[in-house]
Parts: structure tokens; sequence; C-alpha cells
């Protein structure tokens, strides 16, 4: 099977994917990345992996815990295994 970024989030609509639900013990009561952000936690995760990718010390600024989440490759472990094909 190919499994799409969307596949991995939301893996079942009736509660966050395991990703996200791992994204969200690293915040904080308040913690957001962006006022849009604020407006669900798929958002959120989603301004986190933008702000990651293009501003990575506003990320780092902003929230911390995220950023070496991040940094540490945290969220690949929710990633399918890579698919090994042999020449």
């Amino acid at each position: 099977k190919i499994y799409s970024f969307i596949d991995i989030i939301f893996t079942n609509l009736d509660k966050p994917s395991a990703l996200l639900q791992t994204y969200e013990k690293l915040l904080e009561k308040n913690d957001w990345p962006s006022v849009y952000g604020r407006t669900s936690l798929d958002e959120s995760f989603a301004e986190s992996f933008a702000f990651y990718k293009t501003d990575p010390e506003a990320l780092k600024r902003v929230l911390p815990k995220v950023f070496a989440w991040f940094e540490a490759a945290g969220h690949e472990a929710f990633f399918p295994p890579k698919l090994v094909v042999e020449q």
C-alpha cells in the first residue's frame, strides 16, 4: 500500500491519529504555532511542520519541545517502513 501523509495523520476521524496524539502531548496548555494553528489539532500540527521546514528558528523559539521532536525525527516513527528495492 502506498501511504500518503494524510493517511498517517487522519487514520480515524473519531479520534486523533497516534501521530497527533503524540504531538499533542508535547504542547503546553496554550501552546500554538500560530493563530491559525489554534483552530484544531490538525492545523496546529500542519503549521508546526510548515514552520519546521520554512522557519525552524521561529518554531524553536515558540515551541521548543515540538522543534526538538521534529529535529530528532520523532514524527517519522509513525511512517510505514520504507520499501527496500534490490537492484
